[in-house]
């Protein structure tokens, strides 16, 4: 059997989990990183992009050059790293996947089968450009190509061109990371009654092999995103939720799968003006809590921070093409739905998209 290697990428800042996600507790299961290992075959020697840390797998740490400059840089690192201690075949997989030791098996299978370099393929047909395999042929032609800079800054998607990988489907669960606290919990729930229901009740409307658009309802801090996540790591349905960065991550997973998505943004007209005046009350949907505020002390502070909000969402939606709607509830419905079609069908004629 050829010497295998497998190149677990933990760095990075987890700036959107809070605290250092790759040390965060698995239901019992152990740190992230050592579930991520835990995973891999056992025959591989393992090598670990990152500050070196305590684990239950011990594997050799390498830093990527320079420190800080990005998961393509990182991958370069641990793939040079491999090469060097003798590597036939390496595998490359993130650290904060809970399921991404269990892709190497059917990533280094394709190379088994005689591919010169494998991606991995979530469930909407995205590639994964770091749960990737490859022979060392392939990654010494990587590495000359990639040259002296190492990769820093760059996009790991870019590797993909010099690799020319064949795609490997992987189940949605296996390609499932962890940003936020909110993704860990629900990997936590996954398997549990509430999402098998959810779960069941899709498969019973939703002919196998459609996509269908199903909607969680209930109270406010019921749990719903949690289950509604939960139940996309199982059937790999995109969830587009959260502050801008979590809806710019589903829309560009949407716009990679092939479709067209376009943002209908409902905003009441005060959302905008913001022409409250005395003392305001505000009730935190989410169980934060009532405060009260004098109006005209935060309104231009208030207006510039959605003005500002406004701009970054119609930057981030130009560069997926998408369009981006702001409807007011005092309009209607049918006139705003109406317009846009015309003007987009306008624009078709016109030979944009």
């Amino acid at each position: 059997m050829p010497s295998r290697f497998a190149v677990v990428l933990a760095g990075g800042r987890s700036s959107r989990f809070g605290t250092d996600k790759l040390a965060a507790d698995v239901g019992g299961a152990g740190a992230l990183l050592d579930v991520v290992l835990a995973g891999l075959p056992a025959d591989v020697s393992v090598v670990v992009v990152g500050s070196p840390r305590r684990l239950r797998r011990q594997p050799h740490f390498v830093t990527e050059e320079p420190r800080g400059g990005g998961p393509a840089a990182a991958f370069i690192a641990g793939v040079a790293a491999a090469v060097r201690a003798g590597a036939e075949e390496v595998v490359v997989l993130p650290g904060d996947a809970p399921a991404a030791g269990l892709s190497a098996a059917p990533l280094l299978a394709a190379l088994a089968a005689g591919a010169s370099a494998a991606v991995g393929v979530d469930a909407t047909g995205l590639h994964q450009p770091l749960q990737v395999a490859m022979r060392r042929a392939a990654a010494l032609d990587l590495l000359d190509q990639v040259g002296p800079d190492g990769a820093a800054h760059r996009s790991a998607r870019s590797l993909l061109a010099a690799l020319d990988p064949v795609p490997v489907p992987l189940p949605p669960g296996l390609t499932w990371d962890v940003d936020t606290p909110a993704q860990l919990a629900a990997w936590l729930v996954r398997d549990s009654p509430a999402v098998r229901a959810v779960l069941d009740a899709v498969e019973a409307v939703v002919p196998p092999n459609v996509a269908g658009v199903f909607a969680l309802d209930g109270r406010s801090g019921a749990g719903k995103s949690t289950l509604a996540l939960a139940a996309a790591s199982h059937c790999g349905a995109v969830v587009v939720q959260g502050d801008l960065v979590g809806v710019t991550q589903g829309l560009r997973r949407l716009v990679h799968a092939g479709h067209e998505p376009v943002v209908f943004q409902i905003l009441d007209p005060e959302e905008l003006a913001f022409d409250f005046n005395g003392l305001l009350r505000l009730d935190g949907l989410e169980g934060s809590g009532m405060q009260k505020i004098d109006a005209r002390a935060i309104r231009e502070a208030y207006r510039e921070e959605i003005q500002k909000h406004q701009r970054e969402l119609s930057r981030q939606a130009s560069l997926l093409s998408i369009d981006v709607v702001t409807v007011s509830t005092a309009d209607s419905l049918d006139a705003v739905l109406s317009t846009y079609l015309a003007r987009r069908s306008a624009r078709a004629r016109g030979g944009r998209r």
